[in-house]
């Protein structure tokens, strides 16, 4: 596993010297106008040809890099196959230029396939507009926003983390870490969404069966006025209160990417504890806010990345004082979404948009055993949601 998703996001990081002059945008042979398919929900194989595409939706890179690097090693992997366009930073205003961005891809017959990354809430709506447009188009959403039930209706596959255990997970940390106090920081916008909601209140109920203090901390959206500066500049002040009134044996967690490297900085500061970015990667944050420089041998070697974190945290009198997981989830949703999709195209599922058997073979060849996969299960009906799969990787303190 290790390997694989090196070399991985080894190649994500050769990009990034040109991401102040690359612009996503639609494929230039993406026809404009929209094709009817009829209502067949299958996958005829004979009818891929040989000019299949997959279309790619990020983020762009001001809200997260790692999927837009992810995405440009896919279009590496699979040369003039993949469309890589991305959604409005202020997607909450912005929903018609995503839509059309959508439509935009769908009007290709040649794609066959949409891999989405980060997708945010009221995306599923988008899809209900696509399927109707393309009912043979094989959508593949990754780290939802939506609701569960919402988000499984409209896709044909979900790929997220086990968000809700993660809550249990993440508490746990805490507690062998030496915390006796979590503060959880989000957004109303964040805690709209179910399983964000779910994850902080299985935090809480952890937390607090561990005698430990939870706290509810509200930073600006990223995607509101204030944007990506706001929050930062929020998390930069309000950890030192937080330290000060609880002590530093306080851990701290964020549900958005901003507020990572201003969380680790601050912590490794002021004291504290930091748990793990809301994306699990050793490449998120901790390179920046550690003053890492990664040679070109080294860029994307998860082995060398994390003890490089360990030795400046050792440096620092820190040890033991952050956490991670040592897989990054972005870049396995996107690869285990390109595989898949290719699979698909090529006749190699069941037959039906989510073969389960084709995705957990994906899936382990990807990531080998350390993974554990399960399907969704609804809180409120008991009932899994059987094309909605989340993954949980073990917890390591630095």
């Amino acid at each position: 596993m290790k390997k694989v998703l090196a070399a991985f996001v080894a190649a994500c990081l050769m990009f990034t010297v040109l991401a102040g002059c690359h612009q996503s945008t639609v494929s230039s042979d993406v026809q404009s106008a929209a094709v009817t398919s009829g209502s067949e929900t299958e996958q005829d194989s004979s009818t891929a040809g040989d000019n299949w595409k997959i279309a790619v939706m990020t983020s762009t890179v001001t809200q997260g890099e790692e999927p837009y690097r992810a995405a440009e090693l896919v279009a590496e992997k699979y040369p003039g196959r993949v469309v890589h366009v991305t959604f409005p930073d202020n997607f909450t205003t912005e929903q018609e230029v995503a839509l059309s961005t959508i439509l935009s891809v769908g009007a290709d017959p040649d794609v066959k396939a949409l891999l989405i990354a980060g997708t945010p809430a009221g995306f599923a709506a988008l899809i209900d507009k696509l399927k109707e447009q393309r009912p043979d188009i094989l959508v593949w959403a990754g780290s939802p926003s939506d609701d569960a039930t919402v988000i499984a209706e409209a896709a044909d596959v979900v790929f997220n983390t086990d968000i809700p255990e993660q809550g249990y997970q993440l508490a746990e940390a805490a507690y062998e870490m030496g915390a006796t106090t979590i503060v959880h920081y989000s957004f109303p916008r964040h805690m709209s969404v179910e399983l964000l909601l779910e994850r902080r209140n299985n935090m809480e109920e952890r937390a607090l069966e561990l005698g430990m203090t939870f706290v509810d901390g509200t930073t600006p959206d990223p995607t509101s006025d204030a944007g990506t500066t706001g929050t930062q500049q929020f998390i930069l002040e309000d950890v030192p209160k937080m330290i000060e009134q609880y002590g530093e044996n306080t851990a701290f967690f964020g549900t958005n990417q901003a507020q990572v490297e201003p969380m680790i900085k601050t912590v490794l500061e002021e004291g504290g504890i930091f748990l793990m970015p809301n994306d699990p990667s050793p490449f998120i944050g901790y390179p920046s806010a550690l003053g890492i420089e990664v040679p070109e041998e080294n860029q994307g070697d998860f082995e060398w990345m994390n003890e490089q974190i360990s030795e400046k945290l050792a440096e620092l009198g820190m040890s033991g004082r952050a956490g991670n997981w040592n897989i990054s989830l972005q870049i396995l949703n996107l690869q285990v979404g390109a595989a898949y999709a290719e699979a698909f195209i090529n006749g190699e599922t069941n037959g039906e948009f989510f073969d389960r058997d084709v995705f957990e073979s994906v899936m382990k060849e990807v990531a080998g055993e350390e993974v554990s996969i399960q399907a969704y299960q609804d809180p409120a009906t008991e009932q899994e949601l059987e094309n909605y799969m989340v993954v949980l990787a073990d917890f390591m303190a630095y």
